[in-house]
């Protein structure tokens, strides 16, 4: 009953203020929401609020009437749909009137605090999501004891995680970055520790992700009469590899290398991708042994 008389009071304020109406109503398990068929700025949703919550703390009578059909025709009263018969009218004293069949309480001081929580663009409108009483002030809990949470986690003052977030997203990204140098100078060093080294090699390392191999074994194979194998992984969790060549037809040796490997995969002519079972001894022995005119 505070959730959907709020509903009236928001729907009446709008109304009232814009001109635009209500066309959709839910009353879910998280929130409400309310449908209506003009936008609505997020700025004009905060005094919309604050006039809500002004209705509230007039508490103004609530009150149910069964117009009849004369009367009915001079009313000023908003509805989703053309009524005949009874209509059961719902009126918040100096916001709304509304045609509805469902409760309410007897004045706007019972349905306690109107929040709306966001706003989203729907169907040409907006579609605002709302808590009233005794909702909002759970949701408000939930949410205190999260900013709290994140605050200590943050060493950061409650009102002010806003901005330590921004500058731990800025420093992860800064090591994000140097994570992506550090690798890629990486496989370099790979590179070079390997370029006078002829026939198929076969690369482990912990550190470089699949992206990385692909890069690695893209280099290379260039100038590289063998294959280039390259994993991550480990001998109890498996591995992911990338495999490369520009001699052999990868694709028609993919069942072959699989079946080698304990793993599964596929890819192109020139470059396969996929997992591995089989430890790294029994990898490294296979590819000792891989013949490229096989």
């Amino acid at each position: 009953m505070q959730n959907h008389t709020g509903e009236h009071i928001v729907s009446g304020v709008v109304h009232n203020l814009y001109g635009y109406n209500n066309v959709g109503f839910h009353m879910g398990s998280e929130a409400v929401t309310m449908d209506f068929d003009s936008y609505i700025t997020p700025e004009d949703l905060r005094k919309i609020e604050y006039l809500a919550n002004k209705v509230v703390i007039q508490n103004a009578k609530v009150t149910v009437s069964y117009p009849s059909a004369e009367e009915l025709k001079k009313l000023d009263y908003r509805s989703k749909i053309d009524l005949t018969g009874d209509v059961r009218i719902v009126r918040v004293e100096g916001c709304d009137a509304c045609a509805c069949c469902a409760s309410h309480v007897n004045s706007t001081g019972q349905v306690g605090i109107i929040k709306l929580l966001n706003s989203i663009r729907y169907k040409g409108g907006v579609r605002v999501s709302m808590l009233c009483g005794f909702d909002a002030l759970e949701d408000y809990s939930k949410k205190i004891d999260n900013v709290a949470a994140v605050s200590e986690l943050l060493s950061a003052k409650p009102n002010e995680i806003a901005s330590a977030v921004t500058r731990v997203k800025e420093e992860l990204a800064e090591q994000e970055r140097k994570v992506v140098e550090a690798k890629r100078y990486l496989g370099q060093i790979i590179l070079d520790s390997l370029k006078d080294t002829d026939g198929n090699i076969c690369v482990f390392d912990l550190f470089l992700d699949v992206a990385d191999l692909r890069k690695l074994v893209t280099a290379g194979i260039e100038g590289r009469s063998g294959v280039f194998a390259a994993f991550t992984g480990n001998d109890i969790e498996g591995y992911r590899y990338v495999i490369g060549s520009r001699t052999p037809d990868l694709r028609k040796r993919a069942k072959e290398i699989n079946e080698a490997l304990k793993g599964r995969g596929g890819g192109s002519a020139v470059m396969l991708q996929g997992s591995a079972e089989a430890s790294r001894a029994e990898i490294e022995d296979y590819f000792a042994g891989f013949s490229v005119n096989d």
